[in-house]
C-alpha cells in the first residue's frame, strides 16, 4: 500500500501555505505604517524643539523685579534701576513664604503670625491686600497658573489647596503621616506642570524629594529621590526646564534633578547653606537667586548664582533680620512672552510625543491583529495539517485491518483446505487399504484354489500311472 497522506475532501493542498502568506503581508504593511508613523511624529517634535531652542537663545536678562519681606514688610527691587528697594505692603510678621502670578500679576504670601494666606494685585494701583483663606500656619505656598490654584501645607501635615480669588472654601488635599518622614518642621512645597494637564506638588524632608500629582483625590504621595548622603531642603522649581532644585545641607550645594527623579546634579556651593532663607529659579537664564547670609557678611544678602559662573553675585543687602523666608521672581514682557512661547512648543512637543506614542501603540495594534491573523493562519493550518495526518492514519490503519482480515480469512481456508486434504488422503488411504487387503484376499484364494487344483492333477496322475 502507498503511505501517501491526502487532505481531507474539500481542503486545498496549498491552504496552509496560502494563510501563512496573507498574515505575512498584513505584519510588513503593519510594521511599514508603524515606521512612518513614528518618523512622521518624531519630526513633528524635532522641529517644536529646534523652535524653542530657537528662541530660548535671545534671552538676554529674565529677571525685572524681585519680591521678598524685609524687617516688617513686604518688598520689591527692581534690578539695573536707581528706585532701589519699595514696600509693596507694610506691618506683616513672619512670613513664611511668597509667590508671584505673572499672568494675572498677584502677589501671594503665607503669615504664620496671622495664620493667613494673602494676594496683592500689582495691576490694580493702591489695591489693598485682601485675605484669601484663614488657615492653622500655613508654611509655604505654591501656585498653579493655568488652574488659578494656591497649595500650602499647614503646621497639622494638611495640604491645603484654594483659588486666586479666595471664593472657593480650602479643601484639604492630603494629609500626611510625620511618621513616615524625616522632617516636616519647615515644609517648603513647590508646583510645576509635569505635563500639561497634571499640576505636580513637590517637597524635601531632609532626606528624600516627593512629588504628589494634584489632579487625582486620594492620592499617594511618590518619593522620586534619595540617595545615601543627601539632605535635601527648601525644594524650588524651574517649571521651564522641569527641574527641582534644593538646597543640601550636606553638600552645602545647590542641587537638583528633573521632575522624574533622574538627572541629578550638583551645581552652586554654598557658604552657610542653614541661614538660607529664600530660593528662587529663574528658568529661561539657568540663574538661581537666595537669600543667604554669606561668608564675612553679618547680613542677609539677595544672591544670584549664574550657570557657568565661578562665584555668586550679592546683589542686594536686605539686613540682619529677613522677617521671614521665601523669594519670588517677575520676568519682563519680553522674558514672560519668551516662557509662555517656550511652555507652549513644549506643549506642542508633549503632544507630538503623544502622537509618537499613539502611532506607535496603533502600530503595534496592527503588528499584533496582523499576528494574531499570521497565529491564527498558523494553527489552522497545523489543524489541517494534523487532520490531514489522522485520516491519513486512519486510512492506514483501516486498510492495515483489511490486509490482516483477509491474510486470516486466507489462512483460515488454508488451514480448512489443508485440513480437507489430510481427511482426503486419510480416507483415499483407508480405501486404498481396503483395496489391497481384498486384492491380497483374492489372490490368496485364487493361489489356493491353483494350488488344489495342481495338486487334484498330480494326485489324479499318481493315480493314474503317469
Amino acid at each position: 500500500m502507498s503511505d501517501d497522506r491526502s487532505l481531507p475532501a474539500g481542503v486545498s493542498p496549498t491552504a496552509a501555505f496560502t494563510a501563512r502568506k496573507l498574515a505575512a503581508d498584513k505584519v510588513s504593511n503593519a510594521r511599514t505604517i508603524y515606521d512612518q508613523e513614528v518618523l512622521k511624529a518624531q519630526q513633528t517634535a524635532e522641529s517644536s524643539i529646534d523652535a524653542a531652542t530657537a528662541q530660548a537663545a535671545v534671552i538676554v536678562s529674565a529677571v525685572q523685579k524681585v519680591y521678598f519681606t524685609q524687617k516688617k514688610s513686604l518688598s520689591c527691587w527692581t534690578p539695573k534701576t536707581s528706585s532701589g528697594v519699595s514696600k509693596l505692603y507694610g506691618s506683616v510678621n513672619r512670613i513664611s513664604d511668597i509667590s508671584f502670578d505673572d499672568n494675572t500679576e498677584q502677589v501671594f504670601w503665607a503669615s504664620k503670625s496671622s495664620d493667613k494666606i494673602w494676594t496683592l494685585s500689582l495691576a490694580d494701583n493702591g489695591a489693598s491686600p485682601l485675605c484669601l483663606y484663614n488657615t492653622l500656619a500655613p508654611q509655604s505656598l505654591a501656585t498653579d497658573t493655568k488652574a488659578q490654584q494656591i497649595f500650602w501645607p499647614s503646621n497639622s501635615a494638611k495640604i491645603m489647596r484654594g483659588s486666586f480669588s479666595g471664593s472657593d472654601r480650602a479643601q484639604q488635599l492630603l494629609t500626611l503621616n510625620p511618621d513616615t518622614y524625616f522632617d516636616l518642621s519647615n515644609m517648603k512645597i513647590a508646583g510645576g506642570r509635569c505635563t500639561s494637564d497634571k499640576f505636580h506638588l513637590f517637597w524635601a524632608d531632609g532626606k528624600s524629594i516627593y512629588k504628589l500629582d494634584t489632579s487625582q483625590e486620594q492620592n499617594n504621595p511618590e518619593k522620586i529621590f534619595a540617595i545615601t548622603g543627601a539632605m535635601p531642603y527648601f525644594a524650588s522649581v524651574d517649571d521651564v526646564n522641569k527641574y527641582i532644585y534644593w538646597v543640601d545641607f550636606n553638600y552645602n550645594q545647590i542641587c537638583r534633578c528633573n521632575f522624574d527623579g533622574e538627572d541629578f546634579s550638583k551645581l552652586f556651593k554654598l557658604e552657610n547653606p542653614g541661614l538660607v532663607q529664600g530660593l528662587a529659579i529663574d528658568g529661561l537664564s539657568n540663574d538661581v537667586f537666595t537669600i543667604e547670609i554669606p561668608e564675612s557678611k553679618n547680613a542677609y544678602w539677595l544672591t544670584q548664582y549664574k550657570a557657568g559662573a565661578s562665584s555668586s553675585l550679592k546683589l542686594l543687602k536686605i539686613g540682619l533680620y529677613p522677617n521671614g523666608s521665601g523669594l519670588a521672581l517677575h520676568l519682563s514682557e519680553t522674558n514672560k512672552a519668551l516662557r509662555e512661547a517656550i511652555t507652549a512648543n513644549r506643549l506642542e512637543i508633549e503632544k507630538s510625543e503623544q502622537d509618537i506614542i499613539a502611532a506607535r501603540q496603533a502600530a503595534e495594534t496592527l503588528v499584533s491583529q496582523a499576528q494574531g491573523l499570521l497565529n491564527d493562519s498558523e494553527a489552522q493550518a497545523q489543524t489541517i495539517i494534523e487532520k490531514a495526518h489522522k485520516n491519513g492514519d486512519k486510512l492506514i490503519q483501516d486498510e492495515e485491518k483489511t490486509r490482516e482480515a483477509t491474510i486470516v480469512d486466507a489462512q483460515q481456508k488454508i488451514n480448512e483446505a489443508n485440513s480437507q486434504k489430510v481427511q482426503q488422503i486419510v480416507q483415499a488411504q483407508s480405501r486404498s487399504n481396503v483395496i489391497i487387503s481384498d486384492a491380497k484376499t483374492n489372490a490368496k484364494a485364487q493361489i489356493d484354489t491353483a494350488s488344489q487344483k495342481l495338486n487334484n492333477a498330480r494326485e489324479e496322475q499318481r493315480q493314474h500311472g503317469l
